[in-house]
């Protein structure tokens, strides 16, 4: 089960990638997470959004104390707000725009696609949203 995890990092350097193991067009990004001394490397798949800054004000569904567990980008928030801040900092070229949902604070289970016009329509569940 995937659900949407947020961890605030430092970035050191990036890396593109064009190939490893069976995945194409990822980004190599060598972190430090924040409080902690050590170095760590990951592999940035399209359905990894990384966004530069700390404390941007976007919220998961993990904020909420709920998840939903649909192996989609999960936001809670304004859709406008949340699109200009993912527009404006997201640092992983190769992300999947398609596969973002956005839900209301007040009512977390009325979820939609945040971009319905880059909808990955061969995720069932992005797939069900649109339909």
């Amino acid at each position: 089960m995937a659900l949407t995890y947020k961890v605030e990092v430092e970035v050191l350097e990036f890396n593109e990638i064009e190939n490893y193991a069976q995945y194409t067009d990822l980004v190599e990004m060598v972190f430090k997470v924040r409080r902690k001394r050590k170095l760590s490397a990951l592999k940035l798949k399209s359905s990894m959004l990384l966004l530069s800054g700390w404390d941007l004000g976007l919220m998961v569904d993990t904020d909420l104390n709920s998840f939903k567990g649909n192996a989609c980008l999960n936001f809670v928030g304004n859709p406008e707000e949340v699109k200009k801040k993912i527009e404006g900092y997201n640092k992983n070229s190769f992300v999947d725009l398609g596969i973002i949902t956005i839900a209301d604070e007040e009512n977390p289970t009325n979820e939609k696609v945040l971009y319905p016009e880059k909808a990955n329509l061969n995720h069932a569940v992005i797939n069900r949203l649109m339909n």
